[in-house]
């Protein structure tokens, strides 16, 4: 993990109509003259791209300000931060992203408080476990455990004989 953490925990709370999440495109896709359009893969990796913007109060913001200019070589190295995605807070090493020739954007929003906009690309997105992905494709948690009861019973009916059951 990066070696620089963000230096703001409790402030990082995005406003929700704001958040944005960009998946790579790991593929090609190739128009043929005929027939169906060829699709490769270019690559096993591209980082996850986010956009968020969150509120923090006027002193935040010369630390902030501070932080990316030292701390991360105006936005050159990774760091760690709690990013919220998939409905929970998850650590993950960020770096930021220049858009549109600027690494962050601050705006006031009142006299005390700023609004902070950041781009940042992610290396690798927490993977559901197979019981929250098995939950999930199956239609939830109730569903999950009647299908693993009828595998239950289908393993003691079918093989019991093997096992003296």
């Amino acid at each position: 993990m990066a070696a620089v953490d963000w230096p703001l925990a409790d402030a990082y709370k995005p406003v929700l109509a704001d958040l944005r999440r960009r998946a790579p495109n790991l593929t090609r896709r190739t128009q043929m003259e005929d027939g169906p359009d060829r699709i490769r893969r270019v690559s096993t990796f591209r980082p996850h791209v986010f956009s968020d913007t969150f509120e923090i109060v006027a002193e935040e913001a010369a630390v902030l300000r501070r932080w990316i200019e030292e701390e991360l070589d105006q936005g050159r190295l990774w760091f760690n931060m709690q990013i919220w995605t998939d409905g929970a807070y998850v650590w993950m090493e960020a770096r930021l992203v220049a858009r549109d020739d600027h690494l962050y954007e601050l705006s006031p929003v009142d006299q005390k408080k700023m609004a902070v906009s950041l781009t940042y690309e992610v290396k690798a997105l927490p993977v559901a476990d197979d019981c929250a992905y098995l939950e999930a494709s199956v239609g939830g948690e109730s569903a999950l455990t009647n299908v693993i009861l009828d595998l239950d019973t289908a393993i003691n009916t079918e093989l019991g004989w093997v096992f003296g059951v």
